[in-house]
């Protein structure tokens, strides 16, 4: 969005409320997943939602959340690693993913939380931009 105010004086944008909350990953990139592929991917975990964007490097940034009103799980509370790890081997059937370094990046981060972004436009052609999930 920044790129979009600086290029363009009538963008504007407002930001409304907290809904959901969650994490996110970079995993390396499957080899059963093309790369530049993206996908959202429902129950992901159990109530959870994914939005899995490509990154540079043969990486993919896996964004998982749920709605404010869920209550989350006590295994993706656990400051421990081995146990979000262990949650994941379980219950993660998308794609295969490192789950221990799945677990080491889940605990070494907070929680955020998810809002609702109101743009006047959404895509920008002297920028080449699209602005997605907002």
């Amino acid at each position: 969005r920044n790129a979009f105010l600086s290029t363009h004086r009538d963008f504007e944008f407002d930001l409304r409320g907290s809904f959901g909350y969650g994490k996110s990953v970079h995993v390396a990139l499957p080899e059963d997943v093309e790369d530049g592929t993206f996908m959202i991917i429902n129950e992901c975990l159990p109530g959870w939602v994914s939005f899995v964007l490509p990154e540079s490097g043969q990486k993919l940034n896996v964004a998982l959340g749920t709605r404010l009103d869920k209550e989350c799980c006590v295994e993706l509370k656990s400051s421990d690693p081995k146990v979000v790890a262990d949650y994941f081997r379980e219950h993660w059937h998308a794609f295969d993913i490192d789950c221990d370094e799945v677990g080491e990046q889940w605990v070494q981060q907070g929680w955020n939380t998810v809002g609702q972004v109101h743009c006047n436009f959404y895509h920008s052609e002297p920028l080449r931009a699209l602005l997605l999930g907002d």
